[in-house]
């Protein structure tokens, strides 16, 4: 009698989250527009407030493994789905968004990637992985460019609860389902920007896919995986020049702190890994991206010296003057965009305390992302100081933030 009681408020609360998601793909649909108003909920208040309380009360009443994960890639669907239903344009208000239409529609137009073009679209000429991406997938489905930027984001994006998931299972911590269940949920759930078209935002997702093959790899000797990390590196390369720079870099400091007995640390990244990234990253740099490589370089070399960045002086920072003039309005300003962020960060740096307690009990996997983890929260603070890529660092510690919180 009490399982047909649980089978029964389970299918309810099924049937429930249906008719939530589809009152709320309804109504974005409804109310769409050509323009970005004041918010992306702004007519979706009551149905988005109603699938949002469906869907947690849903996600936690399950104790089945699977279908925790199906809810957690439904989820992180949805999420995504909403502004580019509302919405006939693909988001995004700065010029990034516009050049990167622009190269993928000349490929689509022309059929090769031009020096020069409109936009300034020769930014992207040296990684255009991502532009060719999206012309190949508008040209096989036979759909406009425009759609192809806005859902083909939309049908990647399960793949982070997926990876969480395939990391979560490697773990040997003792909160077992507890902790995979909340990681499922905070993965799938979106904090920041990720609905934007952005080359980060796909640089992020190879990153997380590449760390995935490497804990695999470090987990056990199985070569297919050593492929799948190289192929991974290839395509980061080839699609984001600062992403595979940074995952370079950190991949680099990992393994000299394995080299320096003061930590004591077991060589969890291979030498071989190591040279693959580095390797790889910088001969596309020198041979293929030899401009982008030069930005890097002045951008490092001014923001460590002290001077503006390269372009600084033409946009300056007002958050900064705001926090200066009046704190309050700054907190007000930084949270609706970062509240997730800080959320999930704050709890994230608990569960690293936590981990760096129970270091003697942990497994490699769990002490290579712990060792990662630290890292990324170390660079943070000083790439912010220096006024180099602090917030990228930020973009690389999001992809880990739901595995830490759901330590903590």
């Amino acid at each position: 009698c009490l399982d047909l009681l649980t089978m029964n408020r389970s299918h309810i609360l099924d049937i429930a989250l249906s008719i939530a998601i589809g009152a709320l793909l309804i109504n974005s649909v409804v109310i769409s527009r050509d323009f970005q108003d004041s918010w992306i909920l702004e007519g979706l208040e009551v149905t988005f407030a109603l699938f949002v309380m469906t869907y947690a009360v849903t996600f936690f009443s399950e104790n089945k493994v699977s279908k925790i994960v199906a809810l957690a890639v439904i989820g992180r669907f949805v999420f995504h789905l909403i502004p580019n239903l509302k919405y006939a344009w693909f988001q995004g208000i700065w010029i990034d968004q516009h050049s990167q239409y622009a190269m993928a529609n000349y490929v689509c137009n022309e059929g090769y990637i031009a020096p020069q073009g409109p936009f300034n679209f020769s930014v992207y000429t040296t990684t255009p992985l991502i532009h060719l991406t999206f012309a190949i997938f508008s040209i096989i489905l036979n759909v406009q460019l425009v759609y192809s930027m806005k859902y083909l984001p939309v049908l990647l994006s399960p793949i982070y609860p997926l990876l969480t998931y395939t990391i979560m299972k490697k773990l040997k911590v003792p909160w077992g389902t507890t902790a995979l269940k909340y990681a499922l949920f905070f993965s799938s759930v979106p904090t920041g920007s990720y609905y934007v078209i952005s080359g980060s935002s796909f640089g992020s997702l190879l990153v997380f896919l590449t760390l995935s093959s490497l804990i695999t790899s470090i987990q056990g000797n199985d070569r297919r995986y050593r492929f799948v990390f190289i192929f991974f590196v290839c395509a980061l390369a080839a699609s984001h020049s600062s992403s595979s720079v940074l995952l370079s870099i950190f991949v680099l400091t990992i393994y000299l702190l394995q080299k320096a007995s003061f930590f004591r640390l077991k060589p969890y990244v291979k030498a071989s890994a190591v040279l693959t990234t580095v390797s790889i990253s910088g001969a596309w740099l020198m041979f293929s991206a030899g401009s982008t490589l030069e930005k890097i370089v002045g951008t490092f070399f001014s923001g460590a010296s002290g001077r503006a960045t390269p372009g600084s002086e033409q946009v300056p920072v007002r958050f900064f003057e705001l926090a200066r003039m009046n704190m309050l309005e700054a907190i007000k300003t930084v949270l609706p965009y970062h509240g997730g962020d800080i959320f999930l960060l704050l709890m994230s740096f608990a569960g690293l305390l936590i981990l760096l307690k129970m270091w003697k009990q942990l497994d490699d996997v769990s002490k290579f992302l712990t060792v990662l983890f630290g890292a990324l929260l170390s660079s943070i603070p000083i790439g912010l100081l220096l006024r180099v890529g602090g917030f990228r660092t930020l973009g690389f510690a999001r992809l880990l933030f739901p595995i830490f919180s759901a330590i903590f």
